[in-house]
């Protein structure tokens, strides 16, 4: 498995929409692409047409503990998204109970992504419809 990184320390430079269209490129190609996005702003999921009002993604269910193939998006052009979703007041009260509970050393939740096998990828993912695609080769108006 190869991994791609998109990252900079400065802000507005275009790391989505690189990661974005990178990870559509190659799934063009016949590769097989998880986009993982780790940004709080949870914009990654925009580009592949996952549903505005989700808030599934990674950091819920990391509070949670769920699996992270429960929460991957099969977005368009054959892209597996797996957006940063967002944290609403449960989550957040859950995460101080497991940390209570984790610090007493009777819960241990973590888990790697390459701790699954890859086949299981096509049982849990969820489809999103393309007429919700936001264009992710539209280029922006000069100034």
């Amino acid at each position: 498995m190869k991994v791609i990184a998109v990252v900079s320390a400065k802000g507005g430079v275009g790391k989505t929409t690189l990661a974005a269209n990178l990870a559509s490129v190659l799934a063009t190609s016949g590769r097989r692409v998880i986009a993982l996005d780790l940004d709080p702003q949870n914009a990654l999921r925009l580009h592949f047409g996952v549903p505005l009002d989700s808030i599934d993604g990674l950091s819920r269910a990391s509070l949670s503990g769920d699996a992270w193939q429960r929460i991957m998006f099969d977005g368009v052009d054959g892209v597996n998204v797996l957006p940063y979703g967002a944290v609403v007041e449960d989550d957040r009260a859950a995460s101080k109970r497991m940390s209570i509970t984790s610090r007493s050393g009777s819960c241990n939740r973590s888990a790697r992504l390459d701790s699954m096998p890859q086949t299981s990828w096509s049982s849990t993912r969820r489809r999103v419809r393309p007429s919700i695609r936001a264009p992710h080769c539209a280029r922006r108006p000069s100034r």
